[in-house]
């Protein structure tokens, strides 16, 4: 997950998707530290009008809730 991340970022730099499969590459190995990092920088390049936002946050609270 962490490549396909770092492709994404290389392709689409302002895109959150990046940062979303960097974070759960992070969080999945249990280093939630730097999954919330990554997933708020992820929720900071979306839209507030997105109406994925919302959802994209749960990725916060989730990781939020682990440490």
């Amino acid at each position: 997950m962490d490549d396909f991340g770092k492709m994404i970022l290389n392709v689409y730099p302002k895109s959150h998707l990046g940062d979303y499969y960097i974070g759960l590459y992070y969080e999945t190995g249990k280093n939630y530290k730097k999954a919330l990092e990554i997933y708020r920088r992820a929720y900071n390049k979306m839209n507030p009008d997105d109406p994925n936002a919302d959802l994209f946050y749960q990725n916060i609270e989730r990781v939020l809730e682990k440490r």
